[in-house]
């Protein structure tokens, strides 16, 4: 089997597909935003979680949800490649 340029090494890597690229990002991007607890809204001070205010009667949710960030950027990958 021959392997040429970045297309059969993605391949070849199981990322021949945009879908696939585009979940690895997406899911790429939600570790590190975590591991960095950011977005800062989406997060109490002992660094959990807080719920997202349409789902929640908590006083405490937040309108701003952690996955959009991750979301966002696997489908701009998705779009992209």
């Amino acid at each position: 089997m021959k392997i040429d340029g970045v297309r059969g090494q993605l391949a070849v890597l199981g990322l021949g597909k945009p879908i696939a690229r585009a979940i690895l990002a997406g899911v790429v991007a939600g570790a590190v935003l975590y591991t960095l607890g950011y977005p800062k809204p989406c997060f109490t001070d002992e660094g959990v979680l807080r719920p997202w205010k349409p789902v929640s009667s908590d006083p405490k949710a937040t309108q701003v949800h952690f996955l959009f960030a991750p979301v966002a950027v696997a489908v701009a990958v998705g779009l992209v490649t």
